[in-house]
C-alpha cells in the first residue's frame, strides 16, 4: 500500500480513497456515504467531475484498511479482459486490491478512456467555478474516485478520511507569440520590415502534464502572405507532422486556410493526443514558420498575426499577437525659393555609394512601392520621376539605410552630385505644404540650384558689351582724326 501511495502521486488524473472512519461492518453498494472531496485552487471556467469505480463495503478503524468492490458502471471496465483488470487483484468474495507493480499512469489514462467510451456521467454534479477558488462535492458515497476536470489532471490523495482535501495543481497552458527584428536578430512583440522582406515568427506553447485538446489557430493579416514553412521542435527534437489520413503514428497535423466559427485561419495545427498523453512534465512546444510583407500590407500601422492556443475537454483559449510595421516617405524637390519642381528622376539604393539598386513598381503617378516579387512589374531601371514634384515610397523599413540618386534634375536646374539619405527615425516621413502649395516641412526635401542664366536685354551684361563698343569706337574715332592731320601737315 504504501508503493501504492508513491505512485499516485504521479497520477494522470485523480484518483482518490474515501473511506469512513468507523467501526468495522459490511454495507451495500453506496450504503456509506458522508464523504466530501475539496478541490483547491480549482480554475476559473473549467468543469471538474468524479466517477466512483469502487466503493467502500467496510472499514476498519483500528488497522486503518478497507474492504472494496467494484462499482457497478464499473464492471465491465474491471472484468477479465476489460482495461481495468490488468492493475487489480480479485480476491474471494469479489474484493478488490491494486497490484504493487501496477502501473498507475496507465491505469487512470484507461479509466478515463473508459469514462470518454461509455459517457457516463459524473457521480456528483459536475462544478464550473466562475472564479480560480476551491469548491467542494459533498455527501459522497465512499469508495476510491476518479477526479477529473476539463483542463487536464488533478494531484491525487490517498486518504482514510471522509474529507478529503486536494489541490489542483494543473496550471492553465501558456502562449507566447514573437517576431524577430532582423536588424537585432531578437524576437519580441513588433518588428519593422519593408515590403518583399520575409518576416520570421516563433510560438512556444508552454505544454502542461495531462495536456488535452491542444489546438494552436494562427491567423495573419493580408499584408502577411504565409509560406507554409512549419517546423515545430521540443528541445533539438523536430515533431512528426501527419503526411496523409492513414498516418497514425504522428504528434501533429496541419490544416491549412481553415474556415472555424466564421473566421479564416491561416493555418491550424492540432496535436495527436496520443503525443499529448506523452508529456509528463512542463514542455515549450516551439513552432517557428515564416511570412512575406507584401504589397496588401498596412502602412504606418500594425499588420498582425495572432497565435490562439485551444485546449482542454471542454475548449477554452488564450492568444498573443505580433505586429509587424512598415512605412513611407514624401521626397519633394524643391529650388531655394521651397517652390515645388516637377520632372526631376531618383533612383533607390542601399548605400550612400554603390550597393544595390532597390526596385520599386509605380502604383500611381508620383507613388511607388518596393517591389515584392509579385505585386507588379519593376519600373525600368529603377527609374522613379516626381511628375508633380513630390514622390512617394512605401513599403520602407526603418532600421535599413536607403539612399536617393537623382539622374535627371528639372530643367534649367543643377543635378546633384551626391546620394541623399533617406531619414525615417520615429515611423512615416510625410511632408507637409503651405496654402500657397510651397514646400513647408517634413518628408526628404531635395533641393536644386538653378543652372547659370544668358544675358537678358537691359541685363548686367549688355550694359558691359555697350561700355566696351563705346569706347572702342572713340578710340577708333581719335586714331582716323590723328591719321587725317597727320596727312594734312605733310
Amino acid at each position: 500500500m504504501k508503493k501504492l501511495k508513491v505512485l499516485l502521486s504521479v497520477l494522470l488524473s485523480a484518483m482518490l480513497v474515501l473511506s469512513m472512519a468507523a467501526p468495522a461492518f459490511a454495507a451495500q453498494e453506496g450504503e456509506l456515504t458522508g464523504g466530501t472531496i475539496n478541490i483547491t485552487n480549482a480554475k476559473k471556467d473549467q468543469t471538474y467531475s468524479i466517477y466512483q469505480l469502487l466503493y467502500l463495503e467496510s472499514y476498519n478503524d483500528t488497522l486503518k484498511i478497507g474492504a472494496y468492490k467494484v462499482n457497478s458502471a464499473w464492471a465491465e471496465f474491471f472484468a477479465v479482459g476489460g482495461a481495468g483488470y490488468a492493475y487489480i487483484t480479485v480476491e474471494d468474495g469479489g474484493y478488490i486490491t491494486f497490484k504493487d507493480d501496477a502501473d498507475i499512469e496507465a491505469f487512470v489514462k484507461a479509466a478515463k478512456e473508459y469514462v470518454d467510451t461509455k459517457a457516463l456521467a459524473s457521480d456528483a454534479p459536475t462544478q464550473t467555478p466562475d472564479a480560480d477558488k476551491q469548491i467542494s462535492f459533498t455527501n459522497l458515497k465512499l469508495g476510491w474516485y476518479l477526479v477529473d476536470s476539463t483542463l487536464g489532471t488533478l494531484c491525487s490523495i490517498d486518504t482514510t478520511q471522509k474529507s478529503v482535501n486536494i489541490t489542483d495543481k494543473n496550471t492553465i497552458p501558456t502562449i507566447d507569440k514573437v517576431v524577430e527584428e532582423d536588424s537585432t536578430g531578437a524576437f519580441g512583440a513588433e518588428n519593422t520590415a519593408q515590403i518583399g522582406q520575409d518576416v520570421n515568427f516563433k510560438i512556444t506553447v508552454g505544454a502542461k502534464k495531462g495536456a488535452q485538446g491542444y489546438i494552436v489557430r494562427d491567423i495573419m493579416d493580408a499584408g502577411l502572405a504565409f509560406n507554409n514553412d512549419i517546423v515545430i521542435k521540443v528541445g533539438n527534437v523536430t515533431l512528426d507532422a501527419r503526411e496523409d489520413q492513414e498516418d497514425t503514428d504522428y504528434d501533429y497535423s496541419v490544416a491549412l486556410n481553415q474556415e472555424i466559427d466564421e473566421e479564416t485561419y491561416t493555418f491550424v495545427i492540432t496535436f495527436n493526443q496520443d503525443y499529448l498523453d506523452g508529456i509528463t512534465a512542463d514542455t515549450d512546444i516551439v513552432i517557428t514558420y515564416s511570412a512575406k510583407l507584401d504589397e496588401d500590407a498596412l502602412i504606418n500601422d500594425a499588420n498582425e498575426n495572432t497565435a490562439t492556443l485551444v485546449y482542454g475537454e471542454n475548449p477554452d483559449f488564450i492568444e498573443d499577437t505580433t505586429e509587424t510595421f512598415t512605412y513611407e516617405i514624401d521626397v519633394v524637390k524643391v529650388n531655394t525659393s521651397n517652390e515645388v519642381l516637377p520632372g526631376a528622376e531618383f533612383k533607390l539604393y542601399t548605400a550612400a555609394t554603390g550597393g544595390d539598386l532597390i526596385q520599386l513598381v509605380k502604383i500611381a503617378d508620383g507613388e511607388y512601392e518596393l517591389y515584392d516579387g509579385t505585386n507588379g512589374t519593376p519600373v525600368a531601371n529603377g527609374l522613379i520621376v516626381a511628375t508633380s514634384g513630390k514622390i512617394v515610397i512605401r513599403g520602407l523599413d526603418i532600421n535599413d539605410s536607403y539612399y536617393i540618386e537623382e539622374t535627371k534634375a528639372p530643367d534649367g536646374y543643377n543635378k546633384l552630385t551626391e546620394r541623399k539619405e533617406i531619414e525615417l527615425t520615429t515611423g512615416s516621413n510625410n511632408a507637409t505644404f503651405a496654402q500657397d502649395g510651397k514646400y513647408s516641412a517634413g518628408g526628404l526635401r531635395v533641393e536644386n540650384r538653378a543652372g547659370t542664366l544668358l544675358p537678358e536685354t537691359g541685363g548686367t551684361g549688355t550694359k558691359v558689351l555697350f561700355t566696351v563698343g563705346g569706347i572702342m569706337m572713340v578710340v577708333a574715332f581719335v586714331l582716323i582724326t590723328s591719321k587725317r592731320r597727320m596727312a594734312a601737315e605733310k
